[in-house]
């Protein structure tokens, strides 16, 4: 009758051992089985990352907390921090035994009882899982490979209430497959939607039940634990990690993915994700993220368009701001600092300064542009030591005037004092000249003696000294400055 009922499941070929436990029968021929069935049984790797779903917490005098479960994956070992999830609340572990025995290290498969300090018994519940390390998180939405029972009472639809019981957890639950409903007998890519956070990795199985009348309808595997609240069933069932981290990554975007939850949302060890991202063949590492590698090129080619557009729009500037070539792109920093260096390596671009700029560009001024600059720089040399300042030329030659003193300022035609103030540089250094002097062999002069000797009002002083200081020309005292001597023109 055994065989019957297995024929049709892995367990067909399994041994049948005859057992009468009151009298003992059997009982030795049982265990010799369950030591072969160990002997051939592979251990799991230790350097996974460690998981423990809680199913009992109790309080042990003179130790504190205690928790107990089978550890699912990695090692922990005593005096280690871990995190409880999904409270995200930190302890740390005061020991560790496996079957009533002290131990320093627990390892994966062992039974755990762990005495954790900084929290007390009622922080921590069953269904609650130990991790030990930062990727790990909580999720109430979850894609899955769902098999329904061909005997299940009823058709799964967005609204029906189930219960998905996953390691320890129990939690409600609703199914939605791809065209919002499910057959019995059917085994369809799903999403789950849970009404508390379960922590889950791909490859979990986990057990369905009907909510009323209990009873298992059916169970599956988790593809994606992290799935976002409004994403899709995967396109198919049994999907390999390289072919769902491809449609992670295209869902992702120019966001890309953590780096280090990538053996959690795919379901490997994490020495074998390097190879999932090579198997994928269309993925990079950058920095801690990971980006499909066709995104970052086709982003590529934007940015140097992006430039050859701003190098149009502003003809007189000698390079993009990195920041703003970034929010024309609509990519976060480390995605736009990946594509500068990609472009400046592959010769299209150079590092200007702060900016960036097409290989080779140089500003050059129209012939009216150059006619325009000199009347400009004639009118700042007429003007003397208070010229007029950015807005007031704007008024007498227009907007270009901004622009072209800068141009002006870069190629030392002129000087600026003030965010909307330039000064001849001839000019600029007769009145750099007169305050060297007046403050040569002197420990501070006031800014009174300094208007005297040098002839400029309050309103132009005060701004000229201030960037005397900003620049390393002079010293700002308590009531005065000092001569320095060390600015950029010095």
């Amino acid at each position: 009758e055994v065989r019957v009922l297995l024929a049709d499941t892995p367990f067909a070929h399994a041994p049948v051992v005859p057992v009468a436990a009151p009298r003992g029968d059997g009982i030795a021929e049982l265990r010799a089985v369950l030591v072969d069935a160990l002997r051939e049984a592979q251990p799991r790797a230790a350097g996974d990352l460690f998981r423990m779903p809680v199913d009992r917490v109790f309080t042990v005098r003179g130790t504190g907390t205690v928790v107990t479960g089978t550890v699912w994956s990695g090692t922990l070992a005593r005096d280690a921090e871990v995190r409880l999830l999904p409270s995200g609340r930190t302890a740390r572990v005061r020991g560790v035994q496996n079957h009533g025995q002290a131990t320093d290290r627990i390892l994966p498969g062992q039974r755990a009882a762990i005495a954790l300090v900084g929290v007390d018994v009622a922080d921590v519940a069953r269904g609650d899982v130990v991790v030990a390390d930062g990727a790990w998180q909580a999720s109430t939405v979850l894609r899955a490979d769902l098999a329904l029972l061909d005997d299940a009472p009823r058709a799964l639809g967005p609204r029906t209430a189930v219960r998905l019981h996953l390691g320890t957890a129990e939690v409600g639950a609703r199914v939605v497959a791809a065209d919002g409903s499910m057959e019995p007998g059917q085994y369809r890519p799903v999403r789950l939607m849970l009404d508390a956070p379960v922590v889950a990795r791909a490859g979990d199985r986990f057990v369905l039940r009907s909510a009323s009348p209990l009873a298992t309808i059916g169970g599956g595997v988790i593809s994606d634990p992290h799935a976002a609240r409004r994403s899709r069933p995967f396109a198919e069932t049994g999907l390999d990690a390289a072919a769902r981290l491809a449609t992670l990554l295209r869902e992702a975007g120019v966001q890309g993915l953590a780096a280090g939850s990538l053996a959690i949302r795919l379901g490997v060890m994490p020495t074998q994700v390097e190879l999932v991202l090579r198997a994928a063949e269309a993925v990079l590492p950058v920095a801690d993220r990971v980006i499909a590698a066709g995104l970052l090129d086709e982003l590529e080619g934007r940015l140097v368009a992006e430039l050859d557009g701003y190098h149009r729009d502003n003809p007189l500037a000698p390079a993009a701001p990195v920041h703003e070539i970034r929010a024309r792109l609509g990519v976060p920093a480390w995605v736009a600092d990946e594509l500068v260096g990609r472009a400046v390596g592959a010769g299209d671009a150079e590092i200007e300064g702060a900016g960036i700029r097409r290989t080779g560009w140089k500003p050059a001024l129209s012939d009216a542009q150059s006619r325009l600059l000199i009347r400009l720089l004639e009118r700042l040399s007429a003007a003397g030591k208070e010229p007029p300042s950015v807005p007031e030329l704007e008024g007498e030659f227009g907007s270009e005037s901004g622009p072209l003193l800068r141009h002006a300022a870069r190629a030392g035609s002129v000087v600026q004092v003030e965010l909307d103030r330039y000064y001849a540089s001839g000019e600029f250094d007769q009145i750099l000249a007169r305050i060297e002097t007046l403050m040569a062999g002197r420990d501070e002069v006031s800014p009174a003696e300094l208007r005297e000797g040098v002839g400029l009002s309050r309103k132009y002083l005060i701004p000229f000294l201030e960037y005397l200081d900003r620049e390393g020309y002079t010293v700002r005292l308590a009531s005065g400055r000092r001569w320095a001597g060390r600015g950029r023109r010095a």
